[in-house]
């Protein structure tokens, strides 16, 4: 992950309350409130300007502000967007009912 996202193919998802039993399973922070999950392109490595797109998942504040370079989450690389579109709609049905933390015990999985 670069240092900075690259926000001409980062999209994001409207943020996701963290929930009372996932909220216990994460670094204590007063701030934290909410899931933001995004998707963002990225450059294939042979330079072919083909995308790839990872989906991040970053703790959050409720006006959305989060720290690019710690994610909760991220994936593998997937080679299609609308792939990584349901990969991110899995992932935020997972926040809603409360069961993200539980399933990605703060993990990074990539």
């Amino acid at each position: 992950m670069n240092a900075f996202p690259n926000y001409c193919e980062f999209y994001q998802r409207p943020l996701v309350p963290i929930g009372k039993s996932d909220i216990v399973r994460i670094p204590e922070n007063p701030f934290t409130t909410h899931w933001l999950i995004a998707m963002e392109g990225i450059e294939d490595k042979s330079g072919n300007k083909v995308e790839h797109w990872k989906v991040f998942v970053f703790l959050s504040d409720v006006d959305g502000t989060f720290e690019y370079t710690n994610p909760h989450f991220h994936s593998d690389p997937i080679t299609s967007i609308h792939s990584a579109i349901e990969f991110a709609k899995e992932i935020e049905s997972q926040c809603k009912c409360d069961q993200f933390a539980v399933l990605t015990p703060n993990e990074n999985i990539g």
